[in-house]
């Protein structure tokens, strides 16, 4: 089976293939922003800021809020990494892909030629 490889190939999948997709990269998502905001929220406790507080008014307030920044991406990208490996499981167990095809489809953007448009 002959596979593509670039990340720009999305766009240019079947469109039944860009929406299952993109289904499972929005379960990643959104438990990745709901642990982001718990996160940023804990953050402030236990660096005992109270939560609210404009950030010029806290010492190093800068570097803390790179600090969060960063984590955050941490966990969105997590979140998503986790939206892409549930997409392999699910071609896995339907038996579209086998598990390694599908990983590679699903996080390597090295789609099956049969899912491009035509």
């Amino acid at each position: 089976m002959k596979f593509k490889s670039r990340i720009f190939d999305y766009y240019k999948l079947k469109p039944s293939i860009k929406n299952e997709i993109s289904v499972f990269l929005i379960v990643g998502f959104v438990p990745a922003m709901y642990l982001i905001g718990q996160f940023g929220y804990l953050f402030q406790i236990w660096l005992g800021i109270e939560p609210g507080t404009p950030i010029r008014q806290i010492e190093n307030g800068f570097w803390l809020t790179a600090l969060l920044i960063i984590c955050a991406m941490i966990i969105l990208v997590l979140g998503l990494l986790a939206g892409a490996v549930l997409h392999a499981f699910f071609l896995t167990i339907t038996g579209r892909l086998s598990f390694s095809k599908a990983i590679a489809a699903t996080v390597l953007n090295k789609y099956p030629v049969r899912w491009f448009k035509h």
